[in-house]
């Protein structure tokens, strides 16, 4: 090793390689040696398309992590119930009620489920505003037609469509087929 020191000195630059590192020792200005570390840096790199491309990325990524969680949180509003979420929600609150700590994993499983229990929630009342909604629309159109004698026909055919198959049904004193 002694044999290439004397070498760098006569060298202008000369490179060392050790494991993932890459030394550069640089003897441009006689007064002052410098030993650079390049490698993987956790800075930015000085090439600017890197740097756009690595920032695309992390966005790309960004978005495809959202989108895959609004995903989740849309199957997990239609599909889950408040009875077994608050259940599974028990279960990890009990281990932890009873001194027993849990896990990093058990403990971001216990906040989805408190966020699926919020979500599940929300959408149970939306259903039930939109229900709401679509009854009165219904009955606000209902309304309209009796105004009219052609509409009271018209909701009396949708309503009673099998009224011939009733076992009252009579074409002159009973066409709806309704029970006495």
């Amino acid at each position: 090793f002694l044999f290439s020191f004397i070498n760098l000195l006569q060298l202008n630059t000369y490179y060392y390689y050790s494991f993932h590192f890459h030394i550069h020792f640089n003897f441009h200005n006689h007064n002052h040696n410098h030993i650079i570390i390049m490698g993987k840096s956790s800075s930015s790199s000085s090439n600017p398309l890197e740097t756009h491309r690595k920032q695309q990325r992390k966005k790309e990524i960004q978005k495809n992590k959202t989108k895959r969680i609004k995903i989740r949180d849309e199957k997990v509003a239609q599909t889950g119930t408040t009875h077994s979420i608050q259940k599974e929600i028990t279960k990890l609150q009990n281990k932890l009620d009873n001194d027993y700590n849990l896990d990093y994993k058990e403990k971001q499983h216990l906040q989805r489920l408190k966020k699926e229990l919020k979500i599940v929630e929300a959408a149970k009342e939306q259903r039930i505003k939109d229900a709401e909604a679509k009854r009165a629309k219904q009955r606000e159109e209902e309304l309209v037609l009796m105004k009219s004698e052609k509409g009271v026909e018209m909701l009396n055919k949708q309503k009673y469509v099998y009224a011939k198959y009733s076992v009252y049904y009579d074409k002159v004193m009973n066409p709806f087929g309704a029970a006495p």
